[in-house]
């Protein structure tokens, strides 16, 4: 049961609206990817990091 619960909590998190994906998609560089990302639910780990070209770790750490 404990799984389920865990997968519904990541599942309301992830990128699941269309005007994120198109705003990464369209994004011009990394950087630019990285802020739009800062205004989803990966904001609070993306500000743990250093460099936007390490924004991998962040991503991961979120879904531990």
């Amino acid at each position: 049961m404990q799984a389920s619960v865990r997968i519904r909590n990541l599942e309301k998190k992830t990128l699941n609206k269309k005007i994120q994906f198109e705003r990464l998609y369209e994004a011009e560089n990394l950087e630019e990817a990285v802020r739009h990302l800062n205004e989803t639910a990966y904001s609070e780990d993306l500000a743990k990091i250093d460099r936007a070209e390490n924004f991998e770790i962040a991503l991961f750490k979120f879904i531990e």
